[in-house]
């Protein structure tokens, strides 16, 4: 009886676990399609997208409070953009970002709409 107890438990918190996690997923989602994003992407915890006016970085986390978890770099601040296989690096006059993709393809999609928004 017990471990019927503890195992009912531990399937309770992996469904609440996912739904909460859908929900995640859900409202990012949402918020990249109202900043006009394309070429969105989602690899290792983080969706990259190609906004209107900016590449917008939003990591995925328990709990997701997008104008904090959320990394945003403009197009003119762009100096050069470079990619290698999976990986896009950006450089700009205050940081450096790094971008990568599970796929070449994505990675070269990704790659062709910032060149266009330059």
């Amino acid at each position: 009886m017990i471990f019927i107890l503890f195992f009912a438990l531990i399937i309770v918190a992996v469904i609440a676990l996912n739904v909460l996690d859908n929900n995640n997923l859900e409202k990012i989602e949402n918020y990249m399609k109202s900043q006009n994003c394309i070429a969105v992407h989602y690899n290792q915890g983080q969706y990259q997208g190609v906004c209107k006016d900016e590449i917008i970085v939003i990591n995925n986390a328990f709990s997701v409070d997008i104008p904090k978890d959320k990394k945003t770099l403009s197009y003119e601040q762009i100096q050069t953009i470079n990619i290698e296989d999976k990986t896009i690096r950006i450089k700009t006059n205050t940081a450096n970002m790094i971008l990568e993709f599970k796929q070449k393809d994505k990675a070269t999609m990704f790659y062709k709409k910032v060149q266009n928004k330059l």
